[in-house]
Formats: C-alpha cells, sequence, structure tokens
C-alpha cells in the first residue's frame, strides 16, 4: 500500500509540474504547518482535487484524494500532500473528522513528499469541510508522518487549508 502511495504520489506530483497552466491564480493561503515550520514556504500553492467519487468493488464507501503541492526553487525544495478520504457510501457528505490510517470504514490516509523524502501519515486525525463549489477546508489534527525506512525523524502536521480544489 505504501509504496503504491509513493506512485500515485509521483505521478500527481508530475502531472502538476508538467502542468502549462498557471495555478498560482487559483491558491489561496495556506497555514499548514509541518514540525512548526510552514508548509509553502515559496508561496506557489498549486492545488488540484480528484474531482471524481470513486465506489469500491462492493459499493459500500466512496474515495476523494486532495493534493497539495507546492513548488520553490529546484527539485529540493518542492512539497506535495496526498490525502485520501475514505467515508460510507450512505454518508451524504464528506464532511467529518477522518482517523489517520485506520481501518475504520471512515479514515484519511497519505502522505507528504519533500524533495526526495517520502513520509506516510501514521496518526492523528484530519477533519474535512465541504464549503461548496468544490471549496474545501481540510484541518490536519496532530497528524503523525514517519518515513517507510524509518531513518528519518517523523514529521507533525498541524493547522488547515481552505481554497477550491480543480480537477486533474
Amino acid at each position: 500500500m505504501k509504496k503504491l502511495f509513493y506512485a500515485v504520489a509521483v505521478m500527481a506530483f508530475m502531472f502538476t509540474g508538467c502542468s502549462s497552466d498557471d495555478d498560482s491564480s487559483n491558491a489561496e493561503a495556506t497555514n499548514i504547518m509541518i514540525d512548526n515550520v510552514p508548509f509553502n514556504q515559496s508561496g506557489a500553492v498549486a492545488p488540484f482535487f480528484s474531482a471524481s467519487t470513486m465506489f469500491d468493488s462492493d459499493d459500500e464507501s466512496k474515495m476523494r484524494s486532495f493534493q497539495l503541492a507546492s513548488f520553490g526553487n529546484g527539485t529540493s525544495a518542492a512539497e506535495q500532500i496526498a490525502l485520501y478520504i475514505t467515508y460510507p457510501a450512505s454518508q451524504a457528505s464528506i464532511n467529518g473528522t477522518y482517523p489517520v490510517d485506520s481501518f475504520d470504514d471512515a479514515n484519511a490516509d497519505g502522505g507528504y513528499m519533500k524533495g526526495e523524502d517520502g513520509y506516510f501519515f501514521e496518526e492523528g486525525t484530519v477533519t474535512v469541510t465541504d464549503l461548496g463549489n468544490n471549496k474545501y477546508k481540510l484541518q490536519f489534527n496532530n497528524v503523525i508522518a514517519v518515513d517507510e525506512a524509518e531513518t528519518l525523524p517523523n514529521k507533525t502536521f498541524t493547522g488547515s487549508y481552505e481554497g477550491v480544489f480543480t480537477s486533474m
């Protein structure tokens, strides 16, 4: 599963990086903090939203993906947060607080990349609020991310992002 995340994250990162559109006009401020350091230090947020709601094979759950990417000066400054929310198909909206990396019917999963370093969300919660017209608020509640080899220090995510997500 974690290798799948890397593949998805890298592909999403490439699609965003190769886009000829200037997504910065759609950018809104973020107050997401990673170990008390602001995500998006370069000031270039290019969010995009996987607009489709996918059903799993037994039609019991939905999954939505959110991507936040910040491209600084060069590859080593680039940052990306990938968030995947799974919730019951019977739930009317995505609104709610989701435990990270759990096996509950409603959960959050994802990770963070900075340069070539990748981390997976391991614990904490994420609160999602659908504000309408593809505008969402994502609140990170002490989310802890670890690298797969457990050789890098853990990262702690707090704060939120509120903005419009566009289709990939």
